[in-house]
């Protein structure tokens, strides 16, 4: 399920640089570090309504290999069954003056996982989906998101902040950016330097929680989703 707000945005002008393949019966974009190092961790990209085809998709999971140096695969969680990348530009002409992550993440093999970032996510149901997280979570969303509105925005924050002092409980962020829309780390205009910035923040976000669990304390094998 999309909102309106899922189908606004930009298309990346860059050319993706990874390859394809079949991964567990799944077709998937595999991103590698360009420096042809091993990768310091495996991060599992869960796409927008878009899929893994999207070019938009397939470039932040470059950008993630190339700057952390991680192994970045895209599967096709939709069976291809993706939304075609034409209703962007419909919308924004239209407007112009997906199920919520945790559910996608929830029904996939996520006790790989050493720890989920997420950007702008949708459909959440407050307080169980936030309380019952049991995986170190890092998510961002705008203050100007019509999806995840601001009141929401605001007790999930406190709710995640709360999670690290409870006994058992796991460490999580939320970081609410002042001025950024739905779909603003992914679906950005090129030719839009504010959108790129707020784009860039949650990039940085990303990878800062990456780093953190799967590099700087973490075993051999670790895992992420992004979602």
């Amino acid at each position: 399920m999309s909102c309106p707000s899922c189908l606004t945005g930009g298309t990346s002008t860059t050319q993706p640089t990874g390859t394809t393949s079949t991964i567990h019966g799944l077709p998937t974009y595999v991103a590698s570090p360009l420096s042809g190092d091993p990768p310091k961790a495996v991060i599992v990209l869960i796409t927008d309504a878009f899929g893994w085809e999207f070019v938009n998709n397939r470039v932040l999971a470059d950008r993630f290999a190339e700057r952390g140096g991680f192994l970045v695969y895209v599967p096709d969680f939709m069976n291809g069954k993706a939304m075609s990348p034409a209703a962007i530009t419909l919308m924004d002409n239209l407007t112009t003056p997906a199920p919520s992550w945790l559910s996608a993440i929830v029904n996939k093999p996520i006790w790989l996982a050493d720890c989920i970032f997420t950007a702008h996510p949708s459909y959440i149901t407050l307080p169980s989906e936030a309380s019952n997280l049991t995986i170190p979570t890092s998510v961002i969303v705008g203050s100007s998101d019509t999806v995840l509105k601001h009141p929401q925005a605001l007790e999930m924050q406190r709710i995640l902040e709360r999670k690290g002092g409870e006994a058992g409980g796991v460490e999580c962020e939320m970081v609410i950016l002042e001025g950024a829309k739905h779909g603003f780390a992914i679906r950005t205009h090129p030719d839009d330097e504010v959108e790129m910035e707020m784009a860039l923040r949650a990039e940085d976000q990303a990878l800062a929680w990456f780093g953190k669990w799967l590099i700087d304390g973490s075993g051999a094998d670790t895992n992420g989703v992004e979602g």
